[in-house]
Parts: C-alpha cells; sequence; structure tokens
C-alpha cells in the first residue's frame, strides 16, 4: 500500500471535476471516502478501478466506471506505472524481497509496451507478505503522518474550522474538495503541501491521525514524568497521558522503533533479529482496530 501511496503522491489527483458538475463529482468522491483521509481515498478509487480492469469481460467497462466517478483513466494508469517503477527500484536495492517468480512477473511489467500500444492495463500485485497492513486505516495513517511530519495541523477549539500549522503557527484551512472540509471534530490532521489561493492558504492531501500516532512516532519528545505530558519536540504539541507506565511504554517503544528503522536503512534486506520481531508485533498490537477504540489511545489529548 505504500508504494502506492507515494505513487498517488507523486501523481496530479485522479478526480476531475468538470464545469458545472462540480456538485456531482464531489458526491461520487465522497463514495470513495475512506479513514479521514484525502490520500487514503484516492487510493480507495485506485483499488475500485483495479478490481474493474482485472475483472473477466472488462471491455468497455474501464472507461464507464471512470466516467461515472469522474475519475481520469489515463492519471490512474500513470499512477500504476509509476508504482511499479518504485518497486523496481526497491527491489534493485534490497529494500524489498521478491522471489525469483516475482522478480520475473515485475520484469514482465517493467518492459511491457505502454501508452497507446497498451491493450490492457498491466498490474503487479504487491506480495501480501510485505502488504499485511493494507486495509488497517490507523496504521496507514500513522505511516503517513510520520512521513510527512513535521507538516501536521491542529484544531485548537473543537467544533470549529480554525486550524493551525504546528511548524509556524499559521491559520490554515482545507482545500474546498478535501474529504476533511467540514469533518470539524478531527483534532490532528497531516498534510502534504500547502498552496495559496488569494488571501486563503489551504492544506491539500490531508489525513486525521491520532494523537497516540504523533506521540509514538513524529519528531523528537521529552517525557515530563512529574506532570504527566509529553512534548513534542520544543513545544510543538503537548499530550498529556493517564499515568507514568504509559508513558514509559510510549518512551520505550520509539526508541525500539527507531533502532528498527535505522537498522532497516543501514542495511536494506536484512531480517529482523527475533527480539525486533516481537516489537513490531507489540506496535502491530497496538495499531490493531480494537486498540484504536480501547481507553489508551483516546487518553491522550492536547495538552
Amino acid at each position: 500500500m505504500a508504494i502506492t501511496v507515494a505513487a498517488i503522491l507523486s501523481s496530479k489527483s485522479p478526480f476531475s471535476a468538470p464545469f458545472g458538475q462540480r456538485a456531482q463529482a464531489h458526491n461520487a468522491k465522497m463514495l470513495f471516502r475512506r479513514g479521514d483521509s484525502d490520500v487514503l481515498t484516492v487510493y480507495n478509487a485506485y483499488i475500485a478501478w483495479k478490481r474493474v480492469c482485472q475483472s473477466t469481460g472488462t471491455s468497455g467497462k474501464e472507461f464507464q466506471f471512470c466516467r461515472k466517478n469522474f475519475l481520469s483513466q489515463q492519471t490512474l494508469a500513470n499512477i500504476e506505472d509509476l508504482k511499479g517503477q518504485l518497486l523496481v527500484s526497491l527491489a534493485d536495492s534490497g529494500f524489498l524481497s521478491l522471489t525469483d517468480e516475482e522478480r520475473r512477473a515485475l520484469s514482465r511489467l517493467r518492459f511491457a509496451p505502454g501508452g497507446r500500444n497498451r491493450r490492457q492495463q498491466q498490474f503487479f500485485d504487491v506480495p501480501q507478505r510485505v502488504n499485511i497492513n493494507s486495509d488497517n486505516d490507523i496504521v496507514s495513517a500513522s505511516i503517513i503522518a510520520s512521513s510527512f511530519y513535521p507538516r501536521l495541523l491542529v484544531r485548537d477549539t473543537p467544533g470549529t474550522k480554525g486550524l493551525r500549522n504546528i511548524g509556524n503557527n499559521q491559520s490554515i484551512s482545507l482545500h474546498p474538495s478535501s474529504v476533511n472540509k467540514n469533518q470539524l471534530d478531527i483534532k490532528w490532521l497531516s498534510y502534504y503541501h500547502i498552496m495559496q489561493a488569494k488571501t486563503v492558504y489551504h492544506a491539500h492531501e490531508t489525513t486525521a491521525v491520532e494523537p497516540f500516532s504523533i506521540a509514538l512516532l513524529c519528531g523528537d519528545v521529552r517525557c515530563d514524568m512529574y506532570s504527566g505530558v509529553i512534548i513534542l519536540d520544543g513545544n510543538r504539541g503537548r499530550f498529556s497521558v493517564p499515568d507514568w507506565k504509559t508513558m514509559l511504554v510510549i518512551k520505550v517503544l520509539r526508541t525500539r522503533l527507531r533502532e528498527l528503522l535505522t537498522r532497516s536503512f543501514k542495511q536494506p534486506g536484512k531480517l529482523p533479529t527475533a527480539q525486533q520481531e516481537k516489537w513490531l508485533d507489540v506496535w502491530q498490537r497496538l495499531f490493531s482496530q480494537d486498540f484504536a477504540k480501547d481507553k489508551q489511545v483516546g487518553s491522550i489529548t492536547k495538552g
């Protein structure tokens, strides 16, 4: 999933809004809404398009699907092509381990004719063993926020439209096409970039993120045991925790995850140790859907 998201962010939006049909186009986009995220919404549309392309008897169905949902067929194809290029780069650099059969399949995709010479859209399915969290929106949103950091917005007053960029305290609005435009209960949002429109600054490609994810994965933090507060990068964010045990768990988890990431970057392709596998398992359990409904995540709030 992460590779597809990277390809999406490197392309223009596949959603179109023809003049005179913007309301219909927005409604069509909202049907793909996922995880309070503009990024995951595009990913959801991509998955639906891919499913149509791979179904039997697709003659004309792809065109009808894209037309009905105000999607650019060419942009979606470009996203798939770019995803293939990124996969090749990851495999060649050792970050993605593939079997001989998977490498041959990727090679066939790499040298397949493109553009107008292509008779049918070609796809390479990422092995499930490295795509186990693709259906977990909490994990996806957490990784997106960590990758985008420090591009974070916070809503200081719940129920209002006002958002603040934690990097420079600038007031920011969401782009009118964002799926989060009217979601006034969302506290934290990551964003990909900001563009100025007259006197207003609009954040694009926003994703709602849990406070726990920020405290665990983003920036550098200082743990104030006495006051029970985790302080992010000086004072960009403050998160209160229910007790010292929770704070200690977050501190240890941050350290172990940093060690694991550093090792994977320095030694791509090398499998994690048994101890690191255990820490990865703990991380995945924490970000399971059941955990999101538990008291632990909800207990961490802006101080």
